[in-house]
């Protein structure tokens, strides 16, 4: 992110940033556009730190000892990086994710889509990230509602 250019200029390029971590699934992380403390929270985790969100995606991704003995075939496919209308401060992505699960004998495998929901500091770094899939999250009118702890465990197969 850098501290060179005006908050638009930043924010256009963490919205290619983002576009380049979900086409190459996070290979590389490109932690520069994170904050220090950025949060993450989807229907399976919750985390808190840089370092713990890299390993978060280096699990996701299969880059990880843990990874690679969870899951297979991973990939993200990116619909949209979006701004929020009248929140200079947050960014939406849209996507489809998908894995084998490997852990289970008739090796399932997982299809979600869902948004992520970022917000944004003044130097356009990632704060926070909320994930919401569609099958657990998405409530009447449109709108992601909050699901309970470990709720998105009856996904997985």
């Amino acid at each position: 992110a850098g501290s060179a250019g005006t908050f638009e200029e930043k924010k256009d390029a963490l919205k290619r940033c983002l576009a380049r971590e979900y086409r190459s699934f996070f290979r590389p992380f490109e932690e520069e556009f994170y904050s220090e403390d950025v949060t993450f929270k989807d229907p399976l985790n919750a985390l808190e730190g840089k370092a713990k969100y890299r390993s978060n995606v280096a699990m996701l991704s299969g880059e990880s000892l843990v990874g690679n003995v969870l899951f297979s075939d991973g990939f993200i496919d990116l619909h949209s990086v979006e701004g929020v209308p009248g929140e200079e401060q947050r960014l939406t992505t849209r996507w489809t994710l998908g894995f084998t699960f490997k852990l289970l004998p008739w090796l399932p495998q997982a299809l979600f889509t869902g948004v992520s929901e970022y917000t944004i500091d003044s130097d356009a770094q990632v704060l926070t990230q909320r994930d919401y899939w569609d099958t657990l999250s998405l409530g009447r009118m449109g709108a992601y509602l909050p699901e309970g702890a470990l709720a998105g465990l009856g996904d997985l197969g």
